[in-house]
């Protein structure tokens, strides 16, 4: 199972039968920077992703579409062309 990021590693607790999903799944968690570390960063079906820290969230996507800048390098070109088609977030 992949979390998308760190803050839903925080809420996670608040799923219904979590205890049950990380006894018979790992999780896959990429960390932001400055997101305040759950506990959970400890058990062992958790694992961080090793990988380059952004401060790029679905939030900012959404506003840098509608503020008509680039997305670019942001998200794969596939969804770039259909948030732009289907003018998603206008």
């Amino acid at each position: 199972m992949r979390l998308s990021c760190s803050d839903n590693l925080i809420t996670f607790p608040k799923w219904k039968n979590y205890t049950h999903i990380l006894e018979h799944f790992s999780l896959y968690v990429y960390p932001r920077p400055g997101q305040n570390q759950s506990p959970l960063v400890e058990h062992p079906k958790v694992r961080l992703v090793p990988a380059p820290l952004l401060d790029i969230s679905a939030t900012f996507i959404r506003q840098a579409v509608q503020n008509q800048q680039s997305i670019r390098y942001l998200v794969p070109e596939a969804v770039e062309t259909m948030i732009r088609v289907r003018k998603f977030y206008q």
